[in-house]
């Protein structure tokens, strides 16, 4: 084998020729850890496909070096996930998907979130107990007795 041996036991000639692990184990093992990889490294790049976006809808064109651009959609470009883009300034554009946001058609108001800021308010901030004192919140802070040292 090409080296000395440091054992001094007797072996046998077969027990000294390596054996060869199954091929299909191999092949299954390796497969299964790449995806495993693949997945990990999916979930920590936070990787995800992105929906194709119907025509005529409106999006926000976005750049690294600029502020957001609005603009609507004209048709796919003839590379996968690249779109033609009517720009609101005027003139097209082609762009990525990944630099275009759809704008919502119906867009939330922020009235429902107000409503439940202001239930959330106390009715009284005053109303607080003797000896205490009470928090924008109305949380009621109790102060704490001083105890003597003990010897």
């Amino acid at each position: 084998m090409g080296r000395k041996l440091r054992t001094n036991l007797p072996l046998l000639p077969e027990q000294l020729k390596p054996k060869w692990p199954s091929l299909k184990e191999f092949r299954t093992q390796d497969d299964r850890v790449k995806n495993n990889d693949k997945i990990n490294f999916d979930r920590r790049h936070q990787d995800h496909s992105l929906l194709p976006i119907p025509d005529d809808r409106a999006v926000w064109i976005t750049n690294e070096k600029s502020q957001p651009t609005p603009g609507s959609m004209i048709q796919p470009a003839g590379a996968p996930c690249s779109y033609i883009v009517t720009l609101e300034e005027g003139g097209q554009s082609r762009r990525n998907r990944q630099n275009l946001n759809v704008i919502p058609e119906n867009p939330k108001t922020l009235t429902g979130q107000e409503e439940v800021t202001q239930q959330r308010q106390p009715s009284d901030p005053h109303a607080c107990k003797d000896n205490a004192e009470c928090t924008k919140t109305g949380t009621t802070i109790t102060p704490r007795s001083i105890t003597g040292a003990s010897s």
